[in-house]
């Protein structure tokens, strides 16, 4: 955690001194006083920018994974419903996770794994040994449940978000996505009830 401080502070640090460059700085203890002193916040402009930065990784791993459900229920699922309603998803996903990979950058660390999301036998989280064992309606009626709860989960983490970042591009980001989890969910949940 310390290590992603500092690393924040000698990005907004090279960032401000790139336009004011009024003094050099020697030590994280300095830029921190310095950011504080000169552009008031610094400390929660550090917390804030750490905390976007979590939350982009977080949300990119969270899309693969869905990418990865969608995938699964292509291969498995014997509803037409299923099948479209699961491309719906790995096209959308696919695009929101361009795009949070374009905020991430180049911070190449956040970005591990990546591959693994789209190989089904790479999955860490025991999904695919869950879902081995079960087929037809069975199958459908559990990964609806599933990308349910996951779509909620997705829409909390988004809102919170929201409202606690600073960055603009990353509010912007979050406001386009909104609408089409929110259609996810709700077509979710109407799969859901024909499946019942």
């Amino acid at each position: 955690m310390k290590a992603t401080i500092l690393l924040v502070s000698i990005a907004v640090l090279a960032f401000k001194n790139s336009f004011y460059n009024d003094k050099s700085l020697k030590s994280t203890s300095e830029t921190a006083s310095y950011i504080h002193a000169n552009y008031g916040g610094g400390d929660n402009m550090i917390s804030n920018a750490v905390e976007d930065t979590s939350f982009v990784s977080k949300a990119i791993k969270a899309n693969q994974h869905e990418i990865m459900m969608a995938q699964l229920a292509l291969q498995k699922s014997t509803s037409a419903e299923v099948k479209a309603l699961a491309q719906k998803l790995i096209n959308d996903h696919t695009q929101l996770l361009q795009q949070l990979q374009g905020l991430q950058g180049n911070n190449t660390s956040n970005n591990t794994g990546h591959d693994s999301a789209y190989n089904n036998t790479m999955d860490s989280t025991g999904v695919n040994n869950m879902y081995n064992n079960i087929s037809g309606i069975t199958f459908d009626r559990q990964w609806i449940g599933d990308m349910i709860s996951g779509h909620q989960k997705t829409l909390t983490d988004f809102r919170t978000e929201l409202n606690s970042t600073n960055d603009a591009n990353l509010k912007t980001l979050i406001n386009n996505a909104l609408p089409t989890i929110q259609d996810h969910l709700k077509q979710l949940q109407i799969l859901r009830g024909k499946l019942m």
